[in-house]
């Protein structure tokens, strides 16, 4: 847990929306697994990042509002963390 909160960008730009999105979904086993577990955390970044598009991934911006992938808001953070895993 300590690289996750140490990590600011992937913490605070990618774990508390994805928790929020998990707790509006009613799934808490699924906010106990990412809070435990920093893979599931990088499992969960990848999923993401493979749902960009190509030319998303290549410039890590949300060219296309098609409901798939990283918001804009979070391209380039995510991206980042979905290369550097």
């Amino acid at each position: 847990m300590k690289r996750i909160y140490k990590n600011w960008p992937m913490h605070n730009l990618i774990g508390h929306p994805l928790m929020q999105i998990f707790e509006w979904l009613g799934m808490p086993e699924i906010i106990q697994i990412l809070t435990n577990s920093d893979a599931a955390v990088e499992r969960a970044i990848l999923a993401i990042y493979k749902r960009q598009t190509e030319d998303e991934q290549r410039t890590e911006e949300t060219r296309h509002y098609n409901k798939m992938g990283f918001s804009g808001a979070h391209a380039h953070s995510g991206t980042y963390m979905a290369c550097v895993s």
